[in-house]
């Protein structure tokens, strides 16, 4: 078998995997769940913070597409896993050469483009950027040992210091959302697929309330809890690719709310 079953259900072929299949709320939990260095840390610690992490510090400047590269440089670990590099050098003394590294190497270099290409990067502009992504990813990897593994085991690091504080999983996955949505690339692939990122479904949600009567303020919470509600009801997770997330879904959601009861409005004209 070269399928998996994924987090909402997909069967997901690791031998041919598609851009068309990839959602990213469902990476993004996922990565925040698995722990680097097998877990073997002094607290959990995220593939998906390692990733933020990454994103923050590969450049000072403006780079959109540096900075989705460096975000998405661990994603395809939502799918095969983290295998530590001690791992694979044990796999290959096993078999006395490096074609296991090799191997997994495909496999990862495969789940990359079609990841990156969901994300609106078909094509690399600049290779440069991909040493870039290299460099943090290892001056990440140094400071994460120093600081988060058993003091007996790493030195100080020689590079730069980042200073590196565990978050919980669901703010470890909420950040790497928050930071793929605010790219300029990944807003211009959504768009030009006909879909609304996150926060822009949202902000159309709570127009709707506010033309309702709801205020800025109650428009936003209720926006935001009842788009939990209905996608927890659904069975499915926002941006899923099967269907579209477009302002006729804005709609559909809107006209599920709980403002369209007859309880709701009960409880209005009785106040």
């Amino acid at each position: 078998m070269t399928t998996i079953s994924t987090r909402y259900g997909r069967t997901w072929n690791l031998l041919d995997p598609q851009a068309s299949s990839v959602s990213f709320w469902e990476i993004a939990e996922v990565l925040a769940r698995i722990p680097r260095f097998n877990g073997h840390t002094q607290e959990h610690y995220s593939v998906a913070q390692h990733c933020c992490l990454a994103h923050d510090h590969v450049c000072e400047d403006e780079n959109p597409e540096l900075r989705l590269l460096a975000l998405l440089h661990d994603a395809h670990e939502a799918y095969i896993g983290d295998i530590v590099t001690p791992v694979k050098e044990a796999l290959n003394s096993l078999i006395d050469g490096d074609q296991v590294e090799v191997w997994l190497e495909m496999l990862k270099t495969s789940h990359d483009r079609v990841i990156r290409k969901a994300a609106g990067v078909a094509r690399i502009q600049d290779l440069e950027d991909l040493e870039q992504v290299k460099e943090v990813d290892k001056a990440l990897l140094l400071n994460e040992q120093y600081q988060l593994m058993h003091p007996s085991a790493f030195g100080r690091p020689e590079d730069k210091s980042i200073p590196v504080e565990p978050w919980e999983e669901d703010l470890a996955a909420e950040e790497f959302l928050k930071r793929l949505n605010a790219n300029p690339i990944y807003e211009q692939q959504m768009a030009q697929q006909g879909n609304l990122t996150h926060p822009q479904f949202l902000h159309e949600l709570e127009q709707r309330l506010i033309a309702f009567g709801f205020s800025p303020e109650q428009s936003e919470d209720a926006a935001g809890s009842h788009l939990i509600e209905f996608l927890d009801k659904a069975g499915y997770e926002f941006g899923a690719p099967e269907r579209k997330w477009d302002q006729a879904f804005v709609e559909e959601v809107f006209n599920s709310g709980f403002w369209m009861s007859e309880d709701f409005w009960r409880v209005e004209d009785a106040s």
